[in-house]
């Protein structure tokens, strides 16, 4: 559950390691950090990859439909609803920027009607301030 005291990390998979000091605070305060592994969908096993990251403690998976829609990766490609189903089974979210592509958004309810227990977080990568 997302309250005013969780923090949202998130973090590459590449160094994904270090992000079991925020897994093992978890398991002290669930509720304190909710901790995201960004996915790189080219890569082969994406769902184990998720399995993966997700048995080493992190709550959900994060994916960039910027860079989905570059390398031309549709959000219901066969790959990557059998990676949400995955989520969906294990109860974690899924972080998702929502890009400049209308086309994202309708992808999205697809996913989300097959998917209705997936947890769904939505970034604006557009209210990001520097």
């Amino acid at each position: 559950m997302i309250n005013d005291s969780t923090a949202i990390v998130l973090q590459e998979e590449v160094i994904a390691q270090k992000l079991d000091s925020f897994s093992k605070s978890n398991r002290n305060d669930p509720n304190k950090y909710i901790v995201f592994g960004m996915m790189d969908c080219t890569l082969q096993n994406l769902a184990r990859r998720a399995w993966d990251l997700m048995n080493r403690g992190m709550q959900g998976v994060a994916i960039s439909c910027d860079k989905l829609h570059t390398l031309q990766i549709s959000l219901t490609s066969k790959k990557m609803m059998q990676l949400f189903r995955i989520m969906e089974d294990r109860n974690s979210y899924l972080l998702i920027s929502l890009g400049d592509e209308d086309s994202v958004l309708e992808e999205l309810k697809q996913v989300v009607a097959e998917c209705k227990r997936l947890k769904v977080v939505l970034w604006d990568t557009h209210l990001i301030v520097n």
